[in-house]
C-alpha cells in the first residue's frame, strides 16, 4: 500500500494525512472545516491541473510537488 501512496501527488497525500492526523476526538464541523482548507490549498497547485492534464494525455502524472 505504501508504494501505492508514494505514486500520487505528494501534497494531495500530505494535506491527507495531515488532517487525518488531526481527525481524532474533532467535532464534526471542526473536521469538515480543517478538511474544506485543505482541500482550497491542494487547488491551488501545480500537481491539481497535471492530473487531468495527465489523464486527457494518456500519461501518467509528473508529480512536482508544488
Amino acid at each position: 500500500m505504501a508504494v501505492k501512496i508514494a505514486g500520487k501527488a505528494p501534497i494531495a497525500v500530505r494535506e491527507s494525512l495531515g488532517v487525518a492526523r488531526r481527525a481524532f476526538g474533532m467535532a464534526d464541523e471542526a473536521l469538515f472545516m480543517l478538511g474544506l482548507k485543505a482541500q482550497d490549498r491542494i487547488l491551488q497547485t501545480e500537481d491539481f491541473a497535471e492530473g487531468p492534464r495527465a489523464f486527457i494525455e494518456k500519461r501518467a502524472p509528473n508529480w512536482k510537488g508544488r
